[in-house]
């Protein structure tokens, strides 16, 4: 393999922790806590944009819009 290769095994994507992450990661809402990281969120965004981002009030009320937060129809 070349350097400037990676293997799959590399890619962050394939690594068992980054798999259940919020699905709002990608497409934050203004409240979401990895939308406007500082020093106050910071410990809330590690806590909760990842493996518990199901105990999360902000994904517990967004969800409710619909799926992703999107308003339901």
């Amino acid at each position: 393999m070349q350097l400037n290769e990676r293997s799959n095994q590399d890619d962050p994507k394939n690594h068992k922790s980054l798999k259940r992450i919020c699905p709002f990661v990608e497409d934050p809402h203004d409240d979401c806590y990895c939308f406007n990281m500082n020093s106050h969120n910071i410990r809330l965004a590690i806590h909760y944009c990842q493996q518990n981002f199901e105990e999360c009030k902000v994904y517990k009320r967004i969800s409710k819009d619909g799926p992703l937060g999107k308003p339901s129809s």
